[in-house]
């Protein structure tokens, strides 16, 4: 059996025994996801299992596989270091499976309070298929031995980690940033979608929407009134001493804002925004906004139109993209 039919096979009985019990308990690796909420003050049970979900049901795509096949593999294996910042469950899952579909050992260094969970998904399949299929280790020390180092994550290293770039064959994978688009035919629902891309995980993902672009004359109060549902966000104490902070910061500034108890909406031409503040921008020609976005080549587009980006309501599939 080829890895990629081994993980469709496998995400397709993970996701039955996530579907039987939405708490996860009938997942061998349980214990993993109870103590990935006590390392890492993000990873939430709600969240994980969320991830988890989205990444079964992903590989669970026989059409998926199908393409994935179809990819080219390398002549000879490479083995390829890999680090990231791990800003939410299961982020690099895909990252490791195409450099080892593609043919590559990997071996991973483990950030601080590191991902449990998808180094336990890669114990249980390696203990399932064999680590000829699944070459890759997991380590706390620094990586050795490698071909090509691989770094992930929002920002490119500055400062004095550049110097490692004099000793290494080094590829840094900048995340892109999500941008959301309003349109003056949006739906209840539409707006509904929209609010689950700003909010899941907390908004540290890279498909998370972090700016809003709003037609001229839009009522900005519809925002609120379609993200209401989230404010048990402030249940989580990160989450809500960030929004604190950012709150006194803009109140102590005398900062323009709105304020709905949860998340500050800040007029804003940055494109991204820190965690409990939503940056949006009105615009007056869908048209040439397109033109300017699409000239910057760095975002991912979420719409209610589909001509425009993504729907709302995929940020999910677009972090395994």
């Amino acid at each position: 059996m080829d890895l990629l039919t081994f993980i469709n096979s496998n995400c397709k009985e993970l996701l039955h025994l996530l579907n039987a019990d939405e708490d996860g308990w009938q997942l061998p690796f349980i214990e993993s996801i109870n103590k990935a909420i006590h390392l890492n003050r993000w990873f939430d049970k709600e969240n994980i299992l969320r991830r988890l979900r989205c990444t079964f049901e992903y590989y669970a795509s026989d059409a998926l596989i199908n393409d994935l096949t179809a990819n080219e593999k390398v002549i000879e294996q490479k083995t390829i270091g890999l680090i990231s910042e791990e800003r939410i469950p299961m982020e690099e899952i895909t990252t490791i499976l195409n450099l080892i579909n593609a043919g590559n050992k990997v071996i991973y260094k483990k950030p601080e309070n590191y991902d449990i969970v998808l180094c336990s998904l890669f114990e249980y399949w390696q203990n399932k298929a064999g680590r000829e299929l699944l070459p890759i280790e997991f380590t706390d020390r620094p990586i050795k031995g490698f071909d090509t180092l691989l770094i992930t994550g929002r920002e490119p290293w500055k400062g004095e980690k550049r110097k490692f770039f004099e000793k290494h064959h080094v590829i840094e994978k900048t995340r892109y940033n999500s941008i959301g688009i309003i349109t003056d035919s949006i739906t209840n629902e539409q707006f509904k979608a929209m609010a689950s891309d700003i909010f899941c995980y907390y908004g540290l993902g890279c498909g998370n929407i972090r700016k809003i672009y709003i037609p001229e004359g839009f009522a900005i109060e519809r925002i609120f009134e379609a993200i209401e549902p989230w404010h048990n966000v402030m249940l989580h104490n990160a989450y809500a001493n960030n929004f604190q902070y950012h709150q006194s910061v803009f109140l102590m500034n005398k900062i323009k804002h709105l304020d709905n108890g949860f998340i500050l909406l800040k007029e804003d031409a940055a494109s991204y925004a820190p965690i409990g503040i939503l940056h949006y921008q009105y615009y007056s020609d869908i048209n040439k906004l397109k033109v300017l976005i699409d000239k910057e080549n760095k975002y991912q587009i979420l719409s209610n139109n589909p001509e425009l980006g993504l729907k709302f309501g995929n940020a999910d599939k677009q972090l395994l993209n």
